[in-house]
């Protein structure tokens, strides 16, 4: 339970102190749109497509390691999952579905919270954990083959087109930011009504925004999971960093990623295209400046943890 653990308490302690410290600092309102925003890019990382990609890059060639590592960034977003469409979701779009109600909006709910990887999860670690396991893989030791053996193998080489579909998701997500392509003029929105320059509140500049995400991704996001990992540890949640390299380089890895594109999903699900095409803009501006710390980390986190 130490990665789901660690995704809740991580991104809450995070969401706590951006809001508390380093909003008054940059001088951002954390109530208004861009703040709600703002709160949640600072809260919750890349956890599922970043990771991957870098698991498979560094450990391709220990096989080993490279499982490990798979099986806690699955674990992870177990925990991260829910919390990010609930309460993420919660703090982005206060007022969505508040006028709905019943089973419908209650299966909506479900639905946002359990996307298909973590369900995915759920069922593996089902299967693993009970009887069932010797149908899809065989024993250490024994011979034959398992009863379901062909399905494992198929299902095993379907997984293995979610690192590149998700390395295309994530450079989609960054091209709309970065304005390629051409937009439909059928489905553009219509031009909002025009407001006098009076009336539109100043908000923070994109400089101060990006500064504030910086430090709190960069920063103040790997500091508060070495600190949970102590915590944990001490009550037996996690081993040890040289027990167990590979989790701890996972959530050392997941707090220190760039801000997760699903927050633009989140707001064009909300039908609010307009914030979403500048919250990708904004998006695209911080993982150019979050890569630098983001090798820091993981070159640091190699050294000391024994996995160089």
């Amino acid at each position: 339970l130490g990665a789901p653990l660690a995704a809740v308490a991580h991104a809450a302690a995070v969401f706590f102190l951006s809001r508390s410290v380093l909003f008054p600092a940059f001088g951002i309102d954390p109530e208004s749109p861009g703040g709600r925003s703002l709160s949640v890019c600072c809260s919750f990382g890349n956890a599922g497509t970043m990771p991957l990609i870098f698991a498979e890059a560094l450990f391709r060639s220990r096989p080993d390691v490279l499982a490990e590592c798979y099986s806690q960034i699955s674990l992870f977003l177990v925990g991260w999952s829910p919390f990010f469409w609930s309460f993420g979701r919660g703090v982005m779009i206060p007022d969505a579905d508040a006028s709905g109600g019943g089973t419908g909006r209650m299966r909506k709910d479900l639905w946002r919270m359990f996307p298909p990887p973590v369900v995915g999860t759920a069922a593996g670690l089902a299967v693993a954990a009970t009887p069932l396991r010797k149908l899809f893989v065989s024993s250490a030791g024994a011979g034959g083959t398992p009863a379901l053996g062909a399905l494992y193998n198929s299902l095993l080489n379907f997984g293995r087109a979610a690192n590149p579909l998700a390395l295309l998701v994530l450079s989609s997500s960054l091209a709309v930011g970065a304005g390629l392509g051409k937009p439909d003029p059928s489905t553009a929105p219509p031009p909002p009504p025009a407001v006098p320059d009076s009336a539109v509140p100043s908000g923070p500049s994109p400089l101060r925004r990006l500064a504030c995400i910086s430090v709190a991704r960069s920063l103040v996001s790997p500091l508060v999971m070495v600190a949970i990992l102590r915590i944990l540890q001490k009550i037996g949640a996690v081993g040890a960093p040289r027990e167990n390299p590979a989790q701890w380089f996972v959530l050392l890895l997941e707090s220190a990623v760039p801000p997760a594109q699903n927050s633009v999903l989140m707001l064009q699900v909300a039908g609010r295209g307009e914030e979403a095409g500048e919250l990708a803009k904004f998006l695209l501006g911080s993982y150019a400046v979050s890569s630098v710390f983001l090798i820091l980390t993981v070159t640091l986190a190699l050294s000391k943890l024994g996995l160089a």
